[in-house]
C-alpha cells in the first residue's frame, strides 16, 4: 500500500507557498470556545513550528473522510481556511495525511518486528492509506 501512496504524493506535491506558524496538534481538545462571547482560543502549543499550513489541517483530519462526524468535512475545512485568507486545496492536505499515516504505519511495523504491542497494528494504517487514496482518486 505504501508504493501507490508515495506515487500519488509525488504527483501532487504542493507548489511552494509561504511557511506559517503551525500549531502542530490542532485537535478539538486544543480549541476552546468562550461560553458567552463565543471567541475561540487555541491552547497547548507544545508542537508549534513553522511550516506548510496543510500540515495543521492534516493533523485535524488525520485522514478521516467524515471529519468530526460531518460529511465532506475535509472539503469544508479547506474551504473555510481559504475564506479566512489561506490558499490550499484538498490535495495539499491529502499529501500530509498520507505522510502522517505512512509514518504511523512504519512505526507500527517496527514495533511488530520487535514484538512490541503499542498503538494500532499495521493493518489499521494500511486500511487508512487505502481509504485516503480512494478519496483522493474520487
Amino acid at each position: 500500500m505504501g508504493a501507490p501512496a508515495l506515487a500519488w504524493i509525488r504527483d501532487h506535491l504542493p507548489v511552494g507557498r509561504p511557511a506559517v506558524v503551525l500549531h502542530g496538534d490542532l485537535l478539538p481538545q486544543n480549541v476552546l470556545v468562550h461560553p458567552i462571547s463565543q471567541r475561540l482560543a487555541v491552547v497547548d502549543w507544545e508542537y508549534a513550528r513553522i511550516g506548510d499550513p496543510a500540515y495543521d489541517l492534516a493533523i485535524v483530519t488525520r485522514g478521516d473522510r467524515k471529519l468530526l462526524g460531518v460529511d465532506g468535512g475535509l472539503r469544508r475545512l479547506v474551504e473555510a481556511y481559504c475564506v479566512a485568507g489561506g490558499a490550499l486545496d484538498l490535495s495539499d492536505v491529502t499529501v500530509w495525511e498520507m505522510l502522517l499515516v505512512l509514518k504511523w504505519l512504519d512505526d507500527a511495523l517496527r514495533c511488530e518486528r520487535v514484538g512490541l504491542q503499542r498503538g494500532y497494528p499495521p493493518r489499521t494504517y494500511r486500511m487508512q492509506i487505502r481509504k485516503i487514496l480512494n478519496r483522493a482518486r474520487a
